[in-house]
C-alpha cells in the first residue's frame, strides 16, 4: 500500500499564505494536519463488522445483541476481541 507523503504544517502554512489566506485560517489548518495520522489495519470482514457495531454501542460489547445471536460473531469470538482492542486504541 502506498502512502502519500504527509505535508508538514509549515508547508501547508506556506501554501495558504501564497494563496492569500489569513494566518488565522492557517492556524486552524495546521492544527488539523497535526491531528491526522493513518496506520494500516488488517481486519477480517467479521472484525470490521464487529467494530462498526461497537462504534454504534459506544464500545460496550454487552450492548451489542448480535455478538451472542449472530452465528458469524458467535463462531468467531476473536474478531470481537480484535475489534474491541482496535476500538479502545482509537477511541479511549
Amino acid at each position: 500500500m502506498k502512502v502519500a507523503p504527509r505535508a508538514s504544517p509549515a508547508d501547508v502554512l506556506g501554501i495558504r499564505r501564497a494563496a492569500g489566506q489569513s494566518d488565522v485560517e492557517s492556524v486552524w489548518l495546521r492544527a488539523e494536519c497535526e491531528q491526522v495520522a493513518v496506520e494500516p489495519v488488517d481486519l477480517s470482514r467479521n472484525a470490521y463488522s464487529a467494530l462498526k457495531e461497537l462504534i454504534k454501542a459506544g464500545g460496550d460489547p454487552a450492548r451489542v445483541p448480535a455478538f451472542t445471536r449472530a452465528p458469524h460473531f458467535a463462531n468467531d469470538p476473536q474478531s470481537i476481541a480484535n475489534a474491541l482492542a482496535l476500538f479502545n486504541r482509537i477511541f479511549k
